[in-house]
This record gives C-alpha cells, structure tokens and sequence, in this order.
C-alpha cells in the first residue's frame, strides 16, 4: 500500500502535482478498501483507528481558501478557485471533494464488514458506524476551517440571508463553524444558481443556516481582500 496515498497533509508546494497524480486513483473501492484496512489493526479486533481514518481519508488543510458550497454548485466552485488562484498565485483554494476521500463509500464498506450477521445488515452495528464516521467528518471539517485563511460561502440563488434554511447537514456545520472563528476573513459570493431539490420518498432535513457573520461581495472583491490578506501574512514572516 502506498502510505504517501493514505496519508498525505495538504501543503503549498505538493498540493497540485499530488492531486494530479493521486486523486483519481483515492476513489478507487481498492484503494478505500487497503486504506480501511490499514485503519483497523487485527492485533486490536475490531477498532478502528479514528485518527488514521481521518488522515487517510479527510486530510487537514492549513492556510487555504475553504470554499464551501452545495453540490448543485460543484462547478461554480472551480471556476471559483481557479479564477481566486489565477489573481494570486500564494493562494491555496481547498474544495473537498476534490481533496477528501467520499465517507458514503468508506460507510458502505466498513457496513458490509462489520455491519451484517449472515447476510442480513443490522441496524445497531451500522448506526454505530455511521454515527462515528459522520462524526469523524464533522471534526475535520471544523479542524479544516480553523485552519484556513479564509472561509467562503456560494449561496443559491434566491436565498434570504436573513432567513435561509438549506437541506444539507455539511453546509449547516460548516456555516456553524466558521461563525465561531471571527478572526478569519469571512465572505460569500452572491452569485449563485438555484438549487433544485429532487424529490424523495425519504426523510429529509432542513437546516436553518445562519450566514449573518459572512460579507457580501463578488469574486473580484474577495481576490483583492485575499490579495491584502496573503500580503499581510507574508510582511508578518519577514
């Protein structure tokens, strides 16, 4: 197994030509499967290491851009970072799934494991999973914002930034999270694109989204704020 794969730290300078070489083989059930395995020492039984989990599959970013957006936005949020890091080349722009490995995945694996008794999935062992593996992503995702230079929200179009309720438990937590840190540079962008909610015969959840702490602005606004933002950093190491 390759350890450089499960276990990489996002950096300045390795960030690209890591992405370009490791991305599209960390989506891979094998790759997911070694990772998973690596997690839980059968020495121990059944226990997953949470840390080694988490640095395998939600490594933590330090000094980027988190751009936070729903999936209906995916795109808007590349064209988002590639235009932030084409005006300023020092500036790192972290999106999660290009960079994190998908937990849906590690869920249904470590479920079909551990999860089933004679074929039959049972309810208690595969909600104790799934409790410790959404909780595991809601610590990286607040450890990935506490390390950011800078947090950035793509609103959908439409929303009332006085009253916004998103469907989306990631988005909410996010949203939480950076409130908590006002010392960062907080903002959203107020283009957007509707978002269309397929409909479900299952449960969904609505999430009031509490955006009163961001600053509005357009994509060229926030690369000039970064740009002064990133100058400041760089006098202060001198």
């Amino acid at each position: 197994m390759n350890n450089q794969t499960v276990y990489y730290r996002f950096n300045d300078i390795g960030c690209k030509k890591w992405l370009r070489n490791n991305a599209p083989n960390r989506k891979k059930a094998e790759t997911l499967k070694q990772a998973l395995r690596y997690c839980i020492p059968t020495k121990e039984g059944c226990s997953l290491d949470a840390e080694k989990f988490s640095n395998a599959l939600f490594p933590v970013p330090e000094r980027v851009v988190f751009i936070s957006h729903a999936h209906e936005n995916a795109e808007e949020a590349k064209v988002l970072k590639n235009y932030l890091e084409y005006k300023n080349s020092d500036i790192q722009c972290f999106i999660d799934s290009e960079v994190w490995g998908n937990v849906y995945d590690a869920l249904w694996i470590l479920q079909k494991w551990f999860g089933r008794r004679e074929s039959v999935f049972k309810i208690d062992p595969c909600n104790e999973i799934a409790r410790n593996l959404f909780l595991i992503l809601s610590m990286a995702l607040t450890k990935a914002i506490w390390n950011c230079m800078a947090f950035v929200y793509l609103p959908v179009e439409g929303e009332d930034m006085n009253d916004t309720f998103i469907n989306s438990p990631w988005i909410a937590q996010e949203l939480l999270a950076s409130s908590m840190f006002p010392e960062f540079s907080h903002y959203f962008i107020k283009e957007g694109h509707e978002m269309v909610n397929a409909s479900s015969s299952y449960l969904t959840f609505r999430y009031r989204a509490d955006v009163s702490h961001l600053k509005k602005g357009s994509s060229a606004e926030l690369a000039y704020k970064l740009y002064k933002l990133n100058l400041r950093r760089i006098q202060k190491c001198r």
